[in-house]
């Protein structure tokens, strides 16, 4: 019994994100058309009767794809990590983080349901937390290869725009700071016996910092566990993650493409992939939920140079509706859909129950 109700009182409560997505949706589509109406030539909307469909069809498609791969990809390691979880509900997990990303802002994403969503499962909070971190390894890695790579595909090594960054970061007395922060923290902590003492006393001592300290210390050596079993019997597994990741981002960074496509505009896919980066990069930084407002202003910026100026309002709201906005009213409609049925299932079951003691009473 007291079991039951702490699973009732760890699962997740959506409620809370369906209230903020049904204020947060409306008024974010309202502002995508506005900013296409202000920023796109009156005439060009005429020629939206032209749009080929099936490329419409097909940025669905690519839209709701990273679900799936995500939900391979945790299904990969939580079979690797011995535990028992159907596809289907590792799939509600990735549509959770999903909806989850789209009303935090974008540098949180959507881990932190995802980690709840886990636990909810019977997964521990390390575990949980463990195959996020999996999952963020994988996306990272599937960066630092790709984008070197979609650079010297599309020729844009001498581009004004990845040239200003370059020189901007190479030039930057931040990324030095940070830098030379990093190496002396591991220096001290690696060489200097005295400090790791005083540290380690320090995070101990002090209550709420202890949680934190011990909470993380179970994370990294759950960490050093999974990398052991990774290193000794995963490699074959991180290969077909690290392939499903791949999946999983070449089709969300296509979406543009074949929106480009359906208004019969061709632009080399590579040059798409390298910019759409830089959008999600500057996107990282600002601290609306979804982005909103940055995002549509950072894509604007980045590809007004490319994409014809009467149609780049109307490019960056179909951009935005099919990256963003479909997947958080698909999602929302999936969950409100499952709420719904439990609650059927709730109402049924009385009925079944009081049907029982009718019987034993006739006899």
């Amino acid at each position: 019994m007291q079991s039951k109700q702490n699973n009732n009182s760890n699962r997740f409560d959506f409620q809370k994100i369906f209230r903020k997505v049904i204020i947060f949706l409306p008024i974010g589509v309202l502002g995508n058309l506005l900013f296409s109406f202000f920023t796109t030539d009156r005439h060009i909307f005429q020629s939206l009767q032209h749009i080929q469909f099936s490329y419409l069809l097909l940025s669905l498609t690519l839209a709701v794809t990273p679900w799936f791969t995500h939900a391979v990809r945790m299904k990969v390691w939580t079979t690797f990590l011995d535990k028992s979880i159907s596809f289907w509900e590792l799939l509600k997990i990735a549509v959770g983080a999903t909806l989850g990303a789209g009303i935090s802002p974008t540098a949180v994403g959507g881990a932190p349901v995802k980690v709840a969503m886990l636990m909810q499962q019977g997964f521990s909070g390390a575990t949980a937390v463990t195959l996020a971190i999996i999952g963020s390894v994988e996306d990272t890695l599937f960066f630092v290869v790709a984008i070197p790579i979609a650079i010297t595909i599309s020729g844009m090594w001498h581009s004004p725009i990845v040239v200003s960054i370059l020189y901007s970061i190479v030039h930057s007395y931040i990324f030095y700071g940070v830098l030379i922060s990093i190496c002396i923290t591991i220096l001290l902590f690696r060489f200097n016996r005295h400090v790791q003492i005083f540290l380690h006393h320090w995070l101990t001592n002090l209550p709420v910092v202890s949680r934190i300290y011990y909470y993380f210390q179970h994370v990294i050596s759950d960490l050093k566990l999974v990398y052991s079993l990774i290193s000794r019997n995963g490699k074959r597994r991180f290969l077909v993650s690290y392939f499903f990741s791949t999946v999983n981002w070449v089709s969300y960074y296509m979406i543009l493409f074949t929106l480009l496509l359906s208004l019969g505009i061709y632009i080399n896919p590579f040059k798409i992939f390298v910019l759409q980066w830089f959008v999600f990069c500057l996107m990282g930084v600002i601290p609306t939920p979804g982005a909103s407002g940055g995002a549509e202003a950072s894509f604007f910026f980045i590809f007004h140079s490319i994409v014809p100026e009467s149609q780049i309002g109307m490019i960056t709201m179909l951009w935005r509706i099919q990256t963003f906005y479909v997947q958080l009213t698909l999602s929302s409609l999936l969950f409100l859909g499952i709420s719904f049925a439990r609650r059927f299932e709730k109402k049924i079951i009385p009925i079944k129950s009081s049907s029982k003691p009718k019987t034993v009473t006739v006899t």
